[in-house]
């Protein structure tokens, strides 16, 4: 079956199999996955012999240059934006003794299109297993915590007119918590990836409220009491998924809190 891609993959694929320094490639990402879209970059994982010194310095223009002109290029992340619409090339790159790394879960579900005559490659991207996430009583109840502490925070801003700074207060944390429910799920977001995919309908207009709409002083306000409501409705799906209370300072008094908050408007 013909890998879905943005971009044309024959003329690179018959390069890098007469590449002599290309001992093993494998696309990951969107790409390995078969999910890739015209909107999707290109994710490709390529090993080299070990004499080579500088993996990018030497081989990542002659490989995009396979892809079409080549307009940006950013050498130390692989990184290259070529063809007509500009489209985003990764390619990571490592020494075939240097593949023994940490990161491995990133590669997962990679599909092989070179390999060595001793299968080295398809062993590494076997190896390659999907992050397991363990969200416990205490690394939730973090979120949760720095989320309410946020909260107070926040609101001493705003109430003191530092509006872009309260403002910017409420979408980072209402994006941790948002990024714990994604781990909570499987899934790491990396900020507010998936949450088409990841969040009912419900949930995203719970989580939408959160974002101030415009930098004021009563937008913010409701917002950041919107984010509230999204923090205790990820911290009682903490508690679902966990199985057990998280660990949090005991006692907190939500309409006393609250109370609080709005008297810093008075």
């Amino acid at each position: 079956m013909p890998i879905r891609s943005p971009l044309p993959l024959d003329d690179f694929e018959r390069a890098i199999q007469a590449d002599p320094d290309a001992l093993g490639v494998f696309y990951f990402g969107s790409l390995g996955r078969g999910a890739a879209t015209r909107h999707s970059d290109l994710d490709i994982f390529v090993v080299v012999p070990d004499r080579i010194a500088d993996p990018y310095q030497e081989k990542l223009v002659p490989l995009l240059q396979l892809f079409g002109e080549i307009h940006w290029l950013d050498i130390p992340s692989g990184t290259g934006f070529v063809g007509p619409n500009w489209n985003q090339v990764d390619i990571e790159m490592a020494r075939r003794s240097d593949l023994d790394h940490e990161q491995r879960h990133r590669l997962a579900g990679g599909v092989v299109i070179k390999d060595a005559d001793d299968g080295f490659m398809a062993a590494f991207v076997a190896s390659c297993l999907p992050e397991q996430f363990a969200e416990t009583p205490a690394s939730a109840g973090k979120v949760i915590q720095e989320a309410i502490s946020d909260m107070l925070y926040g609101a001493r801003n705003n109430a003191r007119g530092a509006l872009w700074e309260a403002r910017n207060n409420i979408v980072n944390r209402a994006s941790d918590v948002y990024q714990l429910l994604g781990r909570l799920r499987g899934r790491r977001t990396y900020g507010n990836r998936y949450a088409e995919q990841l969040l009912k309908p419900e949930e995203q207009a719970l989580y939408w409220a959160t974002w101030p709409r415009e930098p004021t002083q009563a937008e913010n306000r409701r917002a950041a009491r919107a984010h509230w409501e999204w923090t205790k409705y990820v911290w009682r799906a903490a508690e679902h998924a966990i199985g057990q209370p998280l660990e949090l300072p005991v006692g907190l008094d939500e309409a006393s809190m609250l109370a609080a908050i709005d008297r810093m408007y008075e």
